[in-house]
């Protein structure tokens, strides 16, 4: 049995299937160190030798993006010393006891790209490099942002905000087909990452995002999407020009509503959820929601209990 995997490896290895994907993971290390510089030099540089830094770089960023290296990231709930053993942990390859360091379900909604190690910035920059290579410049506008504003771009709004994106890019396509879509209104926009990324990507459709207050992040973003994305139009005009920013609450977004618009809400705490479907739904739009939270009093009732002090549910 050894034997026939050591065979069955040794015909990978020759192969053509691996010699092509070799080829690719050195083109993508190519464009990481020349879009990601600092990134790029900041994992390499505890090698010695030019042949051991682009070893490490090929290793690390080469290699496609797999969704079960989410746990290789800060996660809630974690206290600060098991952080810091996890974090150690990685940056000595030692991957298990990291895992194990940083167990957890649900990302950690405080940290910050600040916070990564120089292996987990290079594999945040190889997953948005990947999950959006149709236009690889996207790639560009968040490790820009990341790069000069590490403190107001949170990891796991990041992984969201780009899952997101790819969910409701597809929907407004399948959408097309039947119904015009002239508007998408993002309610409680905050960061503002998905409306944006959703006017850039469909630049004939007037995007309005709307939160209580323009957030440092979202003029952040409005800033790296101009430097660094594809001009749609004239020369002098700007990339984001079918931009605007509501500082209002939801409900005063309802003039910007009807039959031709798809509301957007990502992440909305419990009631905004409901209010904000309600709204679109009154005015005939297109609705798609992702909830941060889904209390069973506001959308399950009558389908929970609540036990007394001091009972469980073997009592």
């Amino acid at each position: 049995c050894g034997f026939r995997k050591e065979k069955n490896l040794r015909q990978h290895l020759a192969g053509k299937r691996h010699a092509g994907n070799a080829v690719a993971a050195r083109q993508v290390v190519a464009v990481f160190r020349e879009r990601a510089p600092e990134w790029a030099a900041e994992l390499s540089e505890q090698r010695v030798t030019h042949e051991e830094r682009e070893q490490e770089l090929e290793a690390v960023v080469g290699r496609a993006w797999n969704m079960n290296e989410l746990a290789h990231f800060p996660m809630h709930g974690r206290g600060k010393r098991r952080f810091r053993q996890g974090q150690e942990a990685l940056a000595a390859g030692e991957t298990t006891y990291a895992r194990q360091a940083q167990s957890a379900s649900i990302l950690s909604p405080s940290a910050t790209v600040a916070d990564l190690s120089a292996y987990q910035k290079a594999r945040l920059w190889r997953y948005c490099h990947g999950a959006m290579s149709k236009s690889p410049e996207l790639a560009d506008v968040l490790f820009g942002v990341a790069g000069t504003h590490p403190h107001l771009v949170r990891v796991k709004e990041v992984f969201e905000s780009v899952e997101a994106f790819l969910a409701l890019e597809n929907f407004l396509v399948a959408c097309a087909k039947h119904r015009t879509v002239h508007r998408i209104v993002d309610l409680a926009c905050g960061h503002g990452l998905v409306g944006l990324l959703l006017a850039y990507r469909f630049p004939q459709r007037q995007v309005v995002c709307v939160d209580i207050e323009r957030r440092a992040a979202f003029q952040a973003f409005m800033d790296a999407f101009d430097r660094w994305g594809h001009k749609h139009g004239k020369a002098s005009t700007p990339v984001m020009e079918n931009v605007t920013f509501l500082a209002a609450d939801n409900a005063e977004a309802a003039n910007y509503i009807d039959a031709q618009t798809c509301v957007t809400v990502v992440h909305g705490c419990n009631e905004v959820n409901r209010d904000c479907i309600e709204m679109a739904k009154a005015n005939d739009a297109l609705w798609a929601a992702m909830p941060c939270c889904v209390p069973s009093d506001l959308y399950l009732p009558g389908c929970s209990i609540r036990l007394m002090d001091g009972l469980n549910a073997d009592t």
